[in-house]
């Protein structure tokens, strides 16, 4: 679905998400049946039981005779859940762009909104994520050269509570939302989570997952002092999963960055933060290409 407008969408947030539920589910199955399905269809992107309306649509009120009767168990189900933006911006990565597409669609995490935004790819990576049919896909565009301008389109027309990054040639482990969602549940409301990663060349199969010093719950702090001072090691953009309010408090990302934008990011991220929780099973995979490189283009 492609997305021509970039300014935030005025319309509440407090507004309930919209649903649009299979009727075959819904006339097939008593409410705690419905209920059960959405629960439980953790890696269906609910694209046939469940879809998450148009963008314009999403946060609106649900439509007359939906949120009634069989149908209201399943909307309470996926309304308690948390949404989660993921923002995917892409300059060339036609050879890969598809894996990363369909890792953040196959997430467990049941309410999940993916933004791919294109950054003037000459490729073919724009008809590769256009060729993906999930009403949970948006695809937007930036006219502004740089990763750190994309990601900024993304997150004007992000609807989610927390938000997760990932660049178009790299991978999430289909639980890797789920884990941290859970983790942070029981943490602090402005909590930051995040994960283990490891690199990669041509296969997710290859990664060797290698436990640095800051693999561990942190004050930011900490985290900012093992990582920085004293070499205690790295994070890649997408293992963090940032709540809105911290987003907010942040502020957008720094378009006059290329290199090293992300540490820059996600320093002030981190210091608009009450802690930071560390997911081990929460796993990303960061694919080492010779000569490409989204934050430094």
């Amino acid at each position: 679905m492609a997305i021509s407008r970039l300014a935030k969408p005025s319309f509440p947030r407090g507004s309930k998400t919209v649903v649009r539920l299979s009727r075959d589910l819904v006339d097939g199955g008593s409410s705690q049946q419905v209920a059960a399905t959405v629960r439980t269809s953790q890696g269906s992107k609910l694209e046939e039981d469940l879809q998450v309306a148009d963008l314009d649509l999403r946060m609106q009120e649900v439509e007359e005779g939906v949120y009634t009767g069989k149908a209201s168990a399943a909307m309470r189900a996926i309304v308690a859940e948390k949404l989660v933006s993921v923002i995917v911006p892409v300059l060339n990565c036609g050879p890969w762009i598809l894996e990363a597409i369909n890792s953040c669609l196959d997430q467990t995490w049941p309410a999940i909104e993916v933004i791919v935004v294109d950054n003037g790819s000459v490729d073919d990576s724009l008809e590769a994520a256009r060729s993906v049919r999930a009403a949970n896909l948006h695809i937007a565009a930036c006219e502004t050269r740089g990763a750190a301008a994309a990601r900024n389109v993304g997150l004007r027309l992000a609807q989610g509570d927390y938000f997760q990054f990932l660049d178009g040639d790299d991978v999430l482990h289909r639980d890797k939302i789920a884990v941290q969602m859970r983790r942070l549940a029981d943490g602090p409301p402005t909590a930051m989570a995040n994960g283990a990663w490891s690199r990669f060349r041509i296969s997710t199969g290859e990664a060797r997952f290698l436990r640095e010093q800051v693999w561990q719950d942190l004050s930011p702090v900490e985290f900012l002092i093992l990582s920085w001072l004293r070499s205690g090691g790295m994070m890649p953009l997408f293992s963090w999963l940032t709540p809105r309010e911290v987003a907010e408090h942040a502020g957008p990302w720094d378009e006059s960055l290329s290199f090293n934008d992300d540490g820059e990011y996600f320093t002030r991220a981190l210091l608009a933060s009450k802690s930071i929780l560390f997911c081990e099973e929460s796993r990303g995979f960061y694919r080492t290409t010779p000569g490409h490189s989204l934050s430094q283009r």
